[in-house]
Order: structure tokens, then sequence, then C-alpha cells
């Protein structure tokens, strides 16, 4: 069973003080040095273990499960260890949504995840067979079949399972523990100045609020408005997937908060602004014909988070390297 490392806390000074020409690169190379030391134990229980078919990768979202399964991927294709990797996400049904009475659509629960059609695959996978495996479109709600998305295992190849319910009694129902690994991802840390704070949570709701901007066109509003239904399923699901876990990965990288913090405040200031003048766009997470489903509630939390990081420093996202997991956010 996994456990949380401590929680990790800073505070203003102690960033203020990594911000020298000189200093700030041999910061960043250490935050990354730690986060690949947890990557080294993961590659360690791996190599551990020569007859591991299956590794399911967990955590809730913004934690950086696709950039680390695929920089987990390539460690072990180094070691000389094949591994395939598969998505949660290309098996939500092909329904239409389900809507909370907000009218969030949901796309959180395990029950919106055919995983009949999952286990059918991967057990078609064990016996050695050439499956077609699926890509989910999100415009058009229909799964897709491209010719190079084909999968056969050879020996001792690895297939990496990652999405958020990866490690649900659902997902792993009938894989043998002797034959998987758990690996569960989640930013753990915190900063705090007087009394201003961000919780690990926070630190998640800034990634995706950077990320929906810069690379999906969404608006920092209207994450925000989606999140109470991201957090009414990990309320009760995290821990239980904790638990289950082999491996715990702190993915908070302390000076993230110098660069995620500083774009995800930038997201928030032109969506308030733009609430302010009258041009905000509806939401897209929401039923279609509401603009939002608590915009009230939102804007209060934007405001909120915006009030903490107005006071942290700038740092250009060029400092991030090219192989660390916060490029999955800027």
């Amino acid at each position: 069973m996994a456990e949380l490392t401590p929680l990790w806390q800073y505070s203003l000074d102690f960033l203020e003080s990594k911000l020298g020409e000189a200093s700030f690169p041999h910061f960043v190379q250490a935050c990354e040095q730690g986060f690949q030391q947890q990557v080294n134990q993961v590659l360690a229980a791996v190599e551990s273990r020569p007859q591991l078919g299956f590794i399911f990768i967990s955590g809730p979202t913004s934690s950086g499960k696709t950039t680390f399964t695929h920089h987990l991927r390539q460690k072990l294709e180094n070691l000389g260890k094949r591994a395939k990797l598969i998505s949660l996400d290309d098996y939500y049904f092909e329904t239409a949504f389900v809507y909370d009475d907000w009218g969030r659509p949901d796309l959180e629960s395990v029950a919106s995840l055919e995983l009949s059609f999952l286990h059918a695959q991967l057990q078609q996978l064990a016996q050695g067979q050439t499956v077609e495996l699926p890509t989910f479109d999100f415009q058009t709600r229909k799964r897709i079949f491209l010719p190079d998305h084909v999968m056969r295992l050879e020996a001792n190849d690895i297939i990496l399972v990652e999405g958020l319910h990866a490690l649900s009694d659902e997902v792993v129902a009938g894989f043998s523990p002797e034959n998987y690994l758990g690996v569960f991802i989640m930013p753990y840390a915190q900063f705090i100045h007087d009394k201003r704070t961000l919780s690990p949570e926070d630190i998640r709701k800034l990634r995706r609020c950077s990320r929906d901007v810069t690379q999906r066109g969404s608006s920092a509003l209207a994450t925000l408005d989606y999140w109470p239904a991201i957090q009414r399923e990990e309320e009760h699901s995290i821990l239980a997937y904790l638990e289950r876990a082999d491996n715990y990965i702190n993915s908070a990288l302390a000076y993230e908060f110098t660069v995620i913090a500083p774009a995800a405040y930038r997201a928030l200031k032109l969506s308030l602004d733009q609430y302010l003048a009258g041009t905000l766009e509806p939401s897209d997470n929401v039923k279609p014909g509401l603009f939002y489903a608590d915009l009230n509630a939102a804007i209060q939390e934007a405001r909120r988070l915006s009030k903490v990081c107005e006071l942290l420093p700038s740092v250009e996202a060029s400092v991030v390297p090219k192989d660390s997991i916060l490029q999955e956010f800027i």
C-alpha cells in the first residue's frame, strides 16, 4: 500500500531566495532530479518483478499522469523493456452525456467508461492476439479506429494503463496482484504566505487553468465552473486508489509556483476581465443552452486564487525542461 509523502511546504521567502540568475537553474535541476528519483523507485520495482505484465497508473486530474506515463515508457525502453500505452479516456461510452443538477457533464465517474470493452481487449492482448485499439473523439463522442493504433504483445512486453480510475476495482478486477504494479501520482505541496495559501488541490486547479487556456482554447472560469464535478468524484476515489497503489509519486515541483501559477494567474485575470466587459464566452463544460453552471461561485474562486498568485514571482516557461511533467500544463 502506497502512502503520501509528508506535505511539502513553501514560502514566498523561500521561492524568492531561489531567483538569482545563477541559482535558479540549479533550483529547477534539483526539483527535476527529485522527481526523477521517484521515477527510479518505480523502475526498481519493475526490475524486481520480471514477470510483470501491467502497470496501472492512477491519479486525479492535472497530476501529470499522461506525461509521467510517456516518461516511464521511455525509461523502461532504455532498460530494454518494451512498453505499450493504453489510456482509459479512449473507453468512454458512445452515448449522450449524463448531467448533474447544475448541467455539468459526467466525464469523471467510472460509470462513464465502458470497462467491459477494455477488459475484453486486455484479455485478447494477454492471449497474444492483435487488437485494434480505439481512439475516442470527444467532438463526436464516437470511437474511431486508426490504422496505426494496433497492438500486439511480444514476450516480456509491459502494458501501461493510464487514467483516473486505473486502480479502481472495476479496472483491476480479474488481474492477479503479482502480475501488475500500481502507481498513484498527485502533487502534494502547499504554498503559504500570511493567510494566503495554495493547497495541493489548488496546484491542480492552476495547472488545469493554464492548460485549458493555452492548449484547449477554453477559459479559466470554465475550468473552475466544472471543478465541482471533478471534486465530487475524487472525494470517494483518491484514497482508495492510493491504498491500492504500490508506489506513490509526488508530482509537485517547487519551481512551478513561479511558472505555472503566474501563467494561471494571467488566464484567471483574462477571464475575470472578460466577465466584467461582458465578453466572456459560454462555458463548453455545461449542457447546451446553459451559460455556466454556477458562474458566481467560479468568479469567487477565481478571485481567491488570483489574490494568492499575484504574490508569486514570475519566471518564463522556457526554464521548464523539455521532458518535465510541467510541459503538460504550459
